[in-house]
């Protein structure tokens, strides 16, 4: 068959009127990204100059039009499309309430299932006609003028015009249930629609099955309902449309199979302040709990949004509301690092001293996950319960001890806590980093004098634990600190790790020297602060090196097959107080053997 000519349809916008060839209409989700991409957007100064911009009328256009020359047209396009959200309707997926549609092929592989038509940016030009004008205006009289690529992406928005301003609801060109809206639907059609609707943001659509068919709002299809649809998509106006056509605010949201999720939690969830207020003012409970008791102010401070707590909170949300485990939105932030809610729940009566059910402080929680910024301002608190204990009677130096990052064991030592405090094993934090292989950890804790010799519950020592666990290195570090371990206890694992053996015998194994249990008198007694105490002891410099073990290092990869050696900086009498310097890392041969 012959090769037909492209076909072309004719657009009408206000009195301007311009020719879209079929060529022109294929594959526009692909000209409006490749559009996008060329559009310049390096020049902040004219960005700002079109960050009102208002497309209300003709003298607007004209306006316009006479303002912008050659140079600034592609930035005009670039702001309107940023600006109106355009960006957003590439087409290439649907994400809803943080979870994909997805379905399963038969061979198992997912399949992101997406409705590939344009008429989301049908709808979004037909409420924007002056926009639509304007690009019209564009497109027939400086078309050369226009960057490679967009003229495309203007021609493409023009013939979107003609279905959004249509009468006929039916989409045709929609792979979804729109194609046959009006055609013989059943209830179970009716439903899809709705939610197809809402989907592409038809207001249309919506009132006319909710409002003059009469179809209930409050169903679910596929695990989707309507009004968390809407509320994850942002589109107040669908919302309101749904809750005034009698949309259950209570309904839950299946869509991510986790949590029961509400139409308020989910508005929390993607931070979005004017459906969350809108949903309170028609009657959510602020403080309305999802499956695992969650409250909306717990999703926001999950998700960072510190925007929406001041208001939440003046709302009457509720600042130390507990979910099932306990956790309040305190302890939420603090384990995911964002240090202005915890500033927003700080400043709205946030309590450092709740506990989840295992004892844990918001404190111990920051700790944990280790963000600098939060727990130096939860130690900023006016008296903050740094000493306050885990049900297990871990302290916060257990924990962070536990996870091995010296910046955190730092801020930690800052607060004045002990280094010798037992938990309910009768470890110490030392215990801890040996415990969970911390090298780190055990290295900064020796530095700053902590016991090595410590005994727990089961008269098991660091060195001990390190033995069993057949950590050498960790274990090569307590003994060159004076640690202790007797033959009667690394004898029998030693037929099992013939390396063990090995390195007790080097190190002669047995009774400790007068010479060494008195350095380990002496430097119990300068702990916590000994790099620092050390220097200012009028005793010889060689006894002070030998006091803060200048010498102690520890092995560690490069993570390219190498490994370096590292030590700690020394202090100096001229130092300010520290518990520990910043590591030192020199490159060596090492053979394993």
């Amino acid at each position: 068959m012959a090769e037909q000519p492209p076909t072309s349809s004719t657009t009408s916008s206000g009195s301007e009127s311009i020719s879209v060839s079929s060529e022109e209409q294929t594959n526009k989700v692909d000209v409006f990204n490749m559009g996008m991409l060329s559009l310049n957007l390096e020049t902040p100064d004219l960005l700002h100059a079109f960050d009102d911009l208002k497309v209300d009328s003709e003298t607007d256009i004209e306006n316009i039009l006479s303002i912008v020359d050659k140079n600034k047209l592609s930035t005009l396009l670039e702001r309107l499309m940023v600006q109106n959200n355009l960006h957003q309707f590439d087409g290439s997926s649907e994400v809803e309430e943080e979870m994909m549609s997805v379905t399963l092929a038969q061979n198992g592989s997912s399949i992101i299932d997406f409705c590939n038509c344009n008429h989301a940016k049908s709808i979004w030009c037909s409420q924007n006609e002056n926009l639509v004008k304007l690009l019209s205006r564009i497109y027939n009289e400086r078309r050369d003028e226009l960057p490679p690529g967009s003229d495309s992406v203007v021609a493409s928005m023009i013939s979107f015009h003609k279905y959004g301003s249509s009468a006929d609801l039916a989409c045709p060109n929609c792979v979804c249930s729109l194609q046959n809206y009006n055609i013989n639907n059943t209830l179970e059609d009716l439903q899809e629609q709705l939610l197809d609707a809402i989907r592409h943001r038809d207001i249309r659509i919506v009132e006319d099955l909710v409002k003059r068919r009469g179809l209930s709002p409050n169903f679910e299809f596929n695990k989707k309902n309507p009004i968390c649809r809407a509320v994850s998509l942002g589109d107040t106006t669908i919302i309101t449309a749904l809750l005034e056509g009698g949309a259950d605010l209570d309904t839950s949201s299946h869509a991510d199979m986790m949590w029961d999720r509400r139409p308020v939690h989910i508005a929390a969830c993607k931070g979005d302040m004017a459906s969350l207020q809108l949903l309170v003012r028609l009657g959510a409970d602020i403080n309305m709990q999802d499956s695992d008791h969650r409250t909306p102010l717990h999703w926001a401070a999950m998700y960072g949004h510190a925007h929406l707590l001041p208001w939440m909170l003046e709302a009457g949300a509720e600042v130390s509301a507990s979910q099932t485990d306990g956790f309040t939105p305190l302890h939420t932030a603090t384990c995911l690092g964002h240090a202005q809610v915890c500033q927003e729940l700080l400043k709205g009566g946030a309590s450092l001293s709740c506990r989840d059910k295992d004892g844990w402080t918001p404190l111990h929680t920051a700790v944990c996950y280790g963000n600098v910024a939060v727990l130096k301002l939860l130690f900023s608190q006016p008296q903050a319960p740094v000493h306050l204990t885990t049900n297990n009677l871990d302290s916060l130096l257990h924990i962070a001890c536990s996870k091995g990052r010296m910046e955190v064991i730092d801020v930690v030592l800052r607060q004045g806590l002990p280094l010798e405090r037992r938990n309910v094993s009768g470890a110490t934090a030392l215990h801890h980093a040996v415990l969970c292989c911390r090298v780190n950890a055990v290295f900064c804790l020796i530095k700053c004098g902590a016991d090595v010799n410590a005994l727990n519950n089961e008269d098991m020592s660091p060195a001990h634990i390190a033995a069993v666990k057949g950590d050498m290195q960790i274990l090569g570090l307590l003994l060159a600190a004076g640690s202790v371990l007797p033959q009667a206890t690394w004898q029998p694992l030693s037929r099992v790790m013939p390396s063990l053996a090995a390195q007790m015998e080097a190190h002669q194994a047995g009774v400790a020297t007068l010479h060494t249990l008195a350095m380990l008198a002496v430097r119990r007694g300068l702990a916590p602060n000994l790099q620092s105490n050390v220097r200012h002891l009028p005793i010889p410099n060689s006894v002070k090196r030998a006091l803060a073990m200048d010498d102690l290092s520890f092995l560690v990869s490069d993570g390219n097959g190498g490994h370096l050696r590292a030590t700690m900086q020394p202090c100096t009498a001229t130092d300010p107080p520290t518990f520990f310097n910043d590591l030192v890392f020199q490159r060596i041969e090492y053979d394993p053997s």
